[in-house]
């Protein structure tokens, strides 16, 4: 959909930053359009058994994946794998996807996506996905993960504006500016969590979200922008926060502009039957410049 001669162009609208930007950039434009083909590779056979999953393939050895009713963050390739196996159930099934938005970091080096997937077999198993990504000189691969069985209902499968960012940067070599944009969002998730049990959760949702920002949630379809993200957790009424929460990992671009966090969420009450009391998080954060703040784009 998001073609580099349609960037190139500019024809899909001003509204997306970075289109006019195509012909003097066009390495990392094509970048993006890299990464939209490798989300269509998560689409695809999966069978755990001898492990020839399309999903599998493009994970990272150390990535972070969850798939709910699984308990538990797996940190890397192998555990994942049997998450998912046991999330989607044994035997050969078929994964299917429909994105809904992908990101880019401005040094073209990580992105996101996220939309729907199900997994296909005797009986259709509904759900939603989010990725981040990575890119090596192996192509792109998948650092965290996770997918959410979602009810029956009505749900929008247009694409959304794709987030690109204002301007493009070559990769930094500075190691120790790529230290302090890890600091920085690690420390935002932190303040996060804090501002939850004080401001209440509803607020800090808002606080901390962008306009544009997306939460999985539980109903069928996802709920965009941090005002109705807010709602969804209490809004103003809410009180203090049921959880609280730390990064236990944080991945950043080397351009400071995007990155993930994650980690758990612990109970602040007693836990209810039936439920966990650590939950498994990830959080995908953006921001236009280093000097600005991160604000959660994806959840």
């Amino acid at each position: 959909m998001y073609s580099l001669s349609i960037l190139a162009a500019g024809v899909i609208g001003p509204s997306i930053p970075g289109a006019g930007l195509a012909r003097s950039h066009a390495p990392t434009i094509a970048q993006f359009e890299t990464l939209i083909a490798a989300d269509r590779k998560l689409s695809g056979p999966f069978d755990l058994a001898d492990g020839s999953s399309t999903i599998t393939s493009l994970l990272t050895e150390d990535v972070a994946l969850f798939a709910i009713p699984v308990p538990g963050l797996a940190r890397n390739k192998a555990d994942a794998r049997q998450v998912l196996g046991k999330a989607f159930g044994p035997g050969q099934s078929v994964v299917t996807t429909v994105p809904i938005r992908v990101g880019l970091s401005s040094d073209g080096t990580q992105g996101f996506s996220f939309g729907f997937m199900n997994v296909g077999r005797d009986k259709l198993k509904l759900g939603k996905y989010v990725a981040y990504w990575v890119r090596s000189a192996a192509g792109w691969q998948v650092a965290a993960f996770k997918w959410v069985p979602r009810p029956e209902g009505t749900v929008s499968t247009g694409r959304r504006e794709p987030a690109l960012p204002t301007k493009f940067a070559a990769s930094a070599k500075d190691n120790f500016a790529h230290e302090q944009y890890r600091k920085s969002l690690d420390a935002t998730e932190r303040r996060f969590s804090a501002d939850a049990q004080t401001m209440g959760i509803g607020r800090a949702f808002r606080k901390y979200g962008s306009a544009d920002a997306m939460n999985v949630g539980g109903e069928a379809d996802f709920t965009f922008g941090n005002d109705a993200i807010a709602e969804a957790q209490g809004g103003d009424a809410a009180k203090g926060s049921p959880v609280r929460w730390a990064p236990d990992g944080v991945l950043v671009s080397s351009s400071g502009d995007l990155g993930v966090t994650f980690g758990y969420l612990d109970r602040n009450g007693a836990t209810p039957p039936g439920r966990l009391t650590r939950i498994p998080f990830f959080t995908i954060w953006r921001r236009a410049a280093p000097k600005d703040e991160w604000r959660y784009v994806a959840e």
